[in-house]
């Protein structure tokens, strides 16, 4: 019906999008297209489309907890990571999202300053002969009782799962040079948000027992382990 009859011009310049937007729709539609070519509906959709939402949440949380743990340990590069978290929400079109940057770094430091605080569960025993079982999920032995994490020394050549293993029961070490090692500062980045940061290096270690843990986690663990373990040169 004439009284109907409306042109792509007329609906296109009904829309509420400026030159850039239109020229961005144009860019994703592909090359060639001119507004009066393309179905209004599809144009309009375009239009209102949101540019954001290209990263996840969870990875800006994530950098924020990364450097408040880092920030707690003194490490110069965490200002960086928080940096990366903000303007990754900038980039990302959606800048309150950086709140979840500061959010993540408020509980990563919170969660370091109280692992640090707590008294250390295997100071009765450090000096001594003890023979200790816990989960190995290749890097370290986490106890249940008392609820601790311990570095052994050397590391046994055992896949992930239940271990018994036996030796001396000494502190971490510091940086003995100038640009060296710091093995005490290493573990206490181990600690995390719900995981004990070690306190303890178990060295002489023996191993007397073990037992693979058979579960869809355990199979996971083990190709982790196969796949960082290092190759043996003959």
């Amino acid at each position: 019906m004439p009284g109907n009859d409306m042109s792509g011009s007329q609906m296109t310049s009904s829309l509420p999008a400026s030159g850039a937007q239109t020229g961005r729709v144009l860019g994703r539609l592909g090359s060639g297209r001119t507004p009066e070519s393309i179905p209004p509906a599809v144009l309009e959709a375009a239009v209102l489309e949101r540019p954001g939402g290209r990263v996840a949440w969870t990875v800006l949380l994530a950098l924020g907890v990364i450097g408040g743990i880092q920030l707690g340990l003194g490490a110069q590069w965490s200002a960086l990571v928080l940096v990366a978290g903000v303007a990754l929400a900038v980039w990302d079109a959606r800048p309150l999202l950086g709140v979840l940057t500061l959010v993540g770094t408020m509980a990563g430091y919170a969660s370091l300053r109280t692992q640090q605080a707590q008294p250390d569960r295997l100071a009765p025993w450090t000096g001594a002969l003890v023979t200790m079982r816990g989960d190995w999920d290749g890097q370290l032995l986490t106890l249940s009782d008392p609820r601790a994490r311990v570095a052994l020394s050397p590391k046994p050549e055992a896949r992930p799962g239940s271990l018994v293993v036996s030796g001396r029961l000494v502190g971490p070490e510091g940086r003995r040079t100038p640009g060296g090692f710091d093995q005490a500062a290493w573990l206490r980045a181990q600690g995390g948000l719900f995981t004990p940061a070690p306190t303890g290096v178990l060295v002489g270690t023996q191993l007397r027992q073990q037992a693979p843990e058979e579960s869809l986690r355990g199979w996971f663990r083990r190709g982790w382990w196969l796949a960082c373990r290092p190759v043996k040169r003959r």
